[in-house]
Parts: structure tokens; sequence; C-alpha cells
């Protein structure tokens, strides 16, 4: 049952979401775009109440928020810890029909253990969740590239991907720099996540480089902000 503010979002007539365009491969090479309503769009809602607004607006998929980071103000959506919450996910998510995209945020981080993410990581997976999204605030790019190389490893346990997110305000604040990144780790379930809004405040230019790691990634991963 969808809260006072759940209900009240899905009867407004326009919602003006920050989505997750999710390409989707098809016979003969060509691709479809889906959608996925982003967390941050609708952050006062649980994941349930936000999956019926998704699936009221004509989403296809939802992106959850469900590893806490424990920022001030935010809200705690870990469903691995929180049974009555995931109960009302499961039913949310049958009776809309709508699937999992991918959970955020598995930071790679000074002091973050990122086996502290493997419960958040099975929940995902249990509800049908494919990918996961990273990013890197740490200046120390041996700790970072064996962080993530180790979330790639937890990732792979239970069939998702890694997709690391270049924040122009983070220590991989550049598409340049997350193919470093994702080169150095080398782990075939890493792949690069592009936000267009940091993709543009980056002021990113594809050169013919770039331009061949889009099509390697597009080959294995799918999601774009």
């Amino acid at each position: 049952m969808a809260t006072t503010l759940g209900r009240k979002m899905q009867d407004q007539t326009t919602i003006a979401p920050n989505p997750k365009v999710v390409t989707v491969a098809e016979p003969g090479g060509l691709a479809s775009l889906r959608f996925s309503l982003g967390h941050l769009t609708v952050l006062g809602c649980t994941p349930p109440e936000m999956t019926y607004i998704a699936a009221r607006a004509g989403y296809e998929y939802v992106s959850f928020r469900t590893i806490f980071m424990g920022l001030a103000d935010e809200p705690d959506y870990a469903l691995a810890s929180k049974p009555e919450m995931l109960r009302q996910t499961r039913t949310a998510l049958a009776g809309t029909g709508l699937k999992v995209h991918d959970i955020e945020l598995a930071r790679i981080a000074a002091g973050v253990d990122v086996k502290s993410y493997l419960p958040a990581l099975e929940t995902a997976a249990e509800l049908g969740a494919r990918h996961v999204i990273s990013s890197i605030w740490t200046s120390r790019r041996s700790y970072a590239l064996d962080a993530l190389a180790e979330l790639c490893d937890l990732a792979r346990t239970v069939g998702c991907t890694v997709n690391l997110e270049f924040v122009t305000w983070s220590n991989v604040g550049s598409l340049r720099d997350a193919i470093g990144v994702c080169r150095a780790v080398n782990q075939e379930n890493c792949g690069i996540l592009i936000d267009t809004l940091h993709f543009d405040r980056a002021r990113t230019r594809l050169r013919s480089k770039e331009r061949r790691v889009g099509k390697e990634c597009r080959s294995r991963w799918s999601p774009y902000h």
C-alpha cells in the first residue's frame, strides 16, 4: 500500500523525471530504448511506492537506491535489512510487471569495505537487477583499482555488472578517467555508465579512442542516464 506521498505523486498528471535510458539489443544489431525511473527523482518514496509511480508514468524499469550511505537526511531503503519493505517491493513489482534495472550506490572510498555491499547485491539479484552503479571517491588509485576489482568479483557471484559512473567532482571525473580505470581493472563485468549531465559538465568530446570504447561497452553493457 502506497503512503500518502506515494498516492499523491501517482495521482499527478505530469511527472518530470530524470530517467535512465536503457538500450536493449535486438536481432539484426538494432537497439530499442527502454526507460528506468531513477530513485533520485523520487527519493522521498520507498521502493514499492516508486514502482507504482513508475508503472503509472509508463516506465519499463525501476532503479533503486538500496545501499544506505548514511548521508544527512538520506532515507534508508536497505531492502536487505528491511523484510517488510522487501515484501512490499516484491508485491509491487509482481503487480506492475516492472523490472529492476540497477541499484546504487556502491562507492569506492577510504574506509568502506566493499564486502559490506554483498547483502544489497544478493537482494537486488533476487529482484532481478543485473547492474550496480559505482563511483570512486579516493585519490589512492591502487586502492581504488583493488576495491573496484573486488566489487566486480562480488557482483559476478550474483550475475551483476558493475557500472562505473564518472562524476565531475569525484576522483574519476571524466570519460577518459573512467576508461582508464576500467581498462586497468580489466574485469569482464565492469563497464561505464554515462550520465549525460556529467558528460556535459566534463566538457566531453568524443575522439576516435572514446568512440571505440563506447562500441565495446554497448556490446556488453546497456545503462545510460
